[in-house]
C-alpha cells in the first residue's frame, strides 16, 4: 500500500511541474530582446526598447519598470505575424541609466522578464 502511494505521489509531483512548464512557455512567448539605452547625441526621444515574441499575446495592462521604478505602461495586442514576432517601443524622453539598468517587464505587476544588468 505504501508504495502504491510513492508512486502515485511522484506521478502527481511529474504531472505538476509539466503543467508548470506549460505555463511558462505561454508567458516566456514574450521576452525582452534589445535595448538602446545610449544612442548617439541626446537620449531623449531616442531611447527604444525591443520586444519579442513567437506568439500572439494581449499585453494591455502589462508595464515595464527600470532601475528607478519608472514605470512604462504597455497598451496593445501583440500579434507575432504583423511584424515578425517584434515589437519596437520608442521611448519619448530619457529613461534608461547609461550604468547599471535593469529593465524588467511585468503583467500584473508580477516579473515576467527581465535584461541583465547592462551598462552602456
Amino acid at each position: 500500500m505504501h508504495i502504491l502511494q510513492g508512486k502515485n505521489s511522484w506521478r502527481l509531483g511529474i504531472a505538476l511541474v509539466f503543467i508548470f512548464i506549460l505555463a511558462l512557455e505561454q508567458v516566456e512567448g514574450l521576452r525582452i530582446n534589445e535595448v538602446e539605452s545610449n544612442p548617439q547625441g541626446s537620449d531623449s526621444g531616442n531611447e527604444w526598447i525591443e520586444l519579442y515574441s513567437d506568439v500572439t499575446v494581449n499585453i494591455s495592462g502589462w508595464s515595464m519598470k527600470n532601475s528607478d521604478n519608472q514605470t512604462i505602461n504597455l497598451s496593445n495586442i501583440f500579434n507575432n505575424s504583423s511584424c515578425s514576432g517584434f515589437l519596437l517601443i520608442e521611448i519619448e524622453s530619457q529613461w534608461m541609466d547609461n550604468s547599471d539598468e535593469i529593465v524588467f517587464l511585468l503583467s500584473n505587476n508580477n516579473i515576467i522578464g527581465q535584461t541583465p544588468s547592462f551598462s552602456d
